[in-house]
């Protein structure tokens, strides 16, 4: 099946169905409270109305390019977030056309081979929907197609490490996945250079004796190499702190919030001084300075919002802690990913480590 630009597919239809669509869809976010499928119906029959209005016979999944799928899967994971109180007031970025971009072709990718149809991302983080055409494959009946999947690997452009894709869909030989990188450094150079490693089966068995464990079986051994153009990309802005704090009167800090994560920066010389402060501490518990400083103990971080609300305990909104240094300070940084993008507009000051640090909500709007 032949897939459109959902910009092409759009600049073919009257402006009146568009803001009746946008307006529609705003109404409906308007209403946080909703459930997941209520949501999802929602968005999905207006967009459908918007391609019934122009005539087209463009299928909606096909015309979003995949932002729809990471719009659904940042609504799933809202719903998952714990700790956080009432998760209708965290400002989460649900739609993923308003910060993404397509990348899709007319052409399905080409047998055994993996193609980027759209992505999101900040500095530090990257969610993108692939496309892996599984044409000449042997693969067995009796598996499910939402446990078959591979590891991705990315060593160069920033961002870097493995992940494990999450099924999305299958349409034939084609599946469709989502997959989210982060790193505690900024993309840099022209290309992010990914790979896929062993298309196969990831399931949770019962060993005895061990207990449940999550085990891989590889149905096809692989090395499927692709990229993405950094050009290609809308990579989300970022603020950095209007002020820095010294933490435990020992470190010098200062911070930068984007969408898609919290990050710190400081002098790691610093850190043997704070370390031999804190001895016993560290001596009891077993902790470095990374540890303490990441651990959900001590490193819990709230959010002062700018209508005067404060959101406390957000760590589980964090999807991973990475130490990392920053080539244009110097410094080395600790990045926290958030697992959703957040709104941060709407962020006055993140407080990390007892420290308060202080944004300019009004430069994001």
């Amino acid at each position: 099946m032949k897939k459109y630009r959902l910009s092409k597919a759009l600049g073919e239809i009257d402006e009146v169905y568009i803001e009746e669509v946008l307006k529609y869809t705003e109404d409906a976010a308007a209403g946080k409270r909703r459930g997941i499928f209520g949501r999802k119906r929602i968005v999905t029959l207006a967009l459908a109305a918007v391609f019934i209005a122009a005539g087209t016979t463009v299928t909606f999944a096909a015309a979003c390019g995949g932002l729809q799928s990471i719009s659904e899967h940042f609504t799933a994971y809202r719903t998952d977030i714990k700790g956080v109180g009432d998760t209708s007031s965290l400002p989460v970025i649900e739609n993923a056309w308003s910060i993404g971009k397509t990348m899709d072709g007319e052409q399905d990718a080409l047998a055994g081979s993996i193609k980027v149809t759209s992505a999101v991302c900040d500095r530090y983080s990257l969610y993108a929907t692939i496309e892996f055409n599984a044409e000449g494959i042997d693969i067995p009946e009796n598996i499910p197609d939402e446990e078959l999947t591979f590891d991705i690997i990315n060593a160069k452009s920033g961002i870097e490490g493995a992940c494990r894709p999450v099924f999305v869909s299958r349409e034939g030989d084609i599946f469709t996945y989502i997959i989210h990188f982060s790193e505690s450094s900024s993309i840099n150079g022209d290309e992010i250079f990914i790979e896929a490693h062993n298309f196969g089966r990831s399931c949770t068995v019962e060993i005895e004796n061990i207990g449940r464990r999550l085990v891989f079986n590889s149905v096809e051994y692989c090395r499927i190499k692709f990229s993405i153009p950094v050009s290609d990309l809308l990579i989300l802005d970022s603020v950095q702190s209007l002020n820095s704090e010294k933490i435990d009167g020992i470190i010098d800090m200062d911070a930068e919030l984007s969408p898609f994560g919290f990050v710190v920066r400081y002098d790691e010389s610093q850190v043997p001084a704070w370390e031999e402060a804190h001895s016993e501490l560290l001596k009891q518990y077993g902790w470095e300075w990374f540890k303490y400083s990441t651990g959900t103990v001590y490193s819990l971080l709230s959010f002062k919002m700018k209508d005067g609300s404060t959101l406390e305990n957000v760590h589980n909104l964090i999807a991973t802690a990475e130490s990392g240094s920053d080539p244009n300070s110097g410094k080395d940084t600790i990045h926290f990913s958030f697992i959703v993008p957040v709104d941060i507009s709407q962020i006055e000051s993140v407080t990390y480590l007892g420290a308060e640090f202080r944004f300019d909500a009004e430069a994001y709007d």
